[in-house]
């Protein structure tokens, strides 16, 4: 994907969007290293931001 001139967000949208298809039960996220490699930051996935407003 990345190679076909796919951003980052787009690709893992897309890993994020077909785990959850595969496990239902589940609401995937990814963790990203920040630029200075001292934290991680969440790439959230908005499926997952629509449940927590719903909380």
């Amino acid at each position: 994907m990345v190679t076909q001139g796919e951003s980052l967000h787009a690709m893992l949208l897309e890993l994020t969007t077909q785990i959850d298809k595969l496990l239902p039960n589940f609401h995937s996220t990814i963790m990203l290293v920040t630029s200075d490699g001292d934290s991680l930051t969440p790439f959230v996935h908005p499926m997952f931001l629509k449940l927590g407003s719903q909380a």
